[in-house]
């Protein structure tokens, strides 16, 4: 049996990774969000403009 040792990620490139998965969650969260409220949004217009 072998094991390869992995490199250890520095700080830096944690502390990079974090706030990409951090904005990819905001984006992800953003985007439910508009697509939940599109339909009521699309009918309110609907509704302003007739």
């Amino acid at each position: 049996m072998f094991s390869f040792q992995q490199p250890q990620p520095t700080e830096e490139q944690k502390a990079l990774n974090r706030r990409h998965v951090k904005r990819s969650l905001s984006t992800f969260l953003l985007a439910i969000i508009a697509l939940r409220t599109a339909p009521f949004v699309l009918k309110a217009l609907r509704g302003a403009l007739h």
